[in-house]
Order: structure tokens, then C-alpha cells, then sequence
């Protein structure tokens, strides 16, 4: 589904000049205000429940997370600098495993976070580290990104609201 939206966006973009796209592959974002069933939600909420989170595969699993206010500035300055018609990359082009998202769950909770290991499951992406490609580099001229710790201590306010409406 994705390629045929970008395929297609290229053609009409061929014989119609005056439609533009831009093209956003994203790392996995979280912040404030996502919904709380991602990894970096759920962390944050078990350790402040005081659950026991399942880990399919290992800790060592390492993926790509920018912070949803990194991305929204790449995308305002792509916009800005009218770079229309191009796919670009929007990660950190910095891995974090699985074991550093815990620890910092537990640092930024105060709270130790109990986990159990269970078999990888068949076709799951134990990496995925996105290459922050120049275009995109030269383009925002961004080099500072939220790091994790950061960005879940941002977040951690924001779990307890939606946990406390909850219960």
C-alpha cells in the first residue's frame, strides 16, 4: 500500500505540475500524547503499574525512535525549504535497544521494571536503524535530537494523567 501511494504521488506529480508531495519514512515515534501500546508507552506505564512486561526475541533488539517533536521539525523545515517531490528519512540514525528503553523506564519511573523473555516471534524486526541520509541532513540542518531519556521523562507526566483517568 505504501509504495503504490508513492508511486503513484510521483506520477501525478509528472502530469499534474502543480501537485507536490513530500514523503516521510519515520522512525518509530512516540512523546507525549501517543497512545500508551507501543514499547516506549508500555514501558513507562508497567513500571509505574508494577507489571511484568513480555520481551518477544531479547533486550538486544535495537530499532530507530525520534521523539514527535524532532519529526515535526523536519517536517516544518522540509516544508520551509519547499523540497517538494522528494522521499526523505526522519530517525535519529542512533539505535536503542530494547535493555536501554527498560533502564530508562525504570530511572525515569523510580521504579524497577520486572520483564519476562519469550521466544522471538516469526518475522519480527530485531533492527531497524534508519539512515539519516544526507539529503535530509543538508536540508534541516538539524543535529541535536531527543535522546530517550529525555523524551520519556517528558513523557512520563503525560502516562500518569492517562493512567489516573483510568482508574
Amino acid at each position: 500500500m505504501k509504495d503504490s501511494i508513492e508511486n503513484y504521488s510521483k506520477f501525478h506529480s509528472r502530469i499534474d505540475r502543480e501537485f507536490n508531495y513530500i514523503i516521510i519514512h519515520t522512525a518509530n515515534v512516540y512523546g507525549k500524547y501517543k497512545k500508551l501500546d507501543k514499547i516506549i508507552g508500555v514501558a513507562l506505564k508497567y513500571a509505574y503499574l508494577g507489571l511484568t512486561l513480555n520481551v518477544s526475541g531479547g533486550t538486544k533488539n535495537c530499532k530507530d525512535y525520534i521523539h514527535v517533536s524532532d519529526l515535526c521539525e523536519i517536517t516544518a523545515n522540509l516544508i520551509l525549504k519547499d523540497a517538494w517531490n522528494g522521499i526523505y528519512n526522519a530517525g535519529t540514525g542512533v539505535g536503542t535497544t530494547l535493555k536501554d528503553i527498560i533502564s530508562s523506564a525504570e530511572k525515569v519511573t523510580g521504579k524497577p521494571l520486572n520483564y519476562e523473555l519469550h521466544e522471538q516471534k516469526a518475522g519480527d524486526v530485531t533492527y531497524s536503524v534508519l539512515d539519516n541520509n544526507n539529503k535530509v541532513k543538508k536540508l534541516v540542518n538539524k543535529s541535536y535530537y531527543k535522546n530517550i531519556s529525555e523524551g520519556m521523562t517528558e513523557m512520563y507526566e503525560h502516562v500518569i494523567q492517562v493512567l489516573n483517568l483510568k482508574v
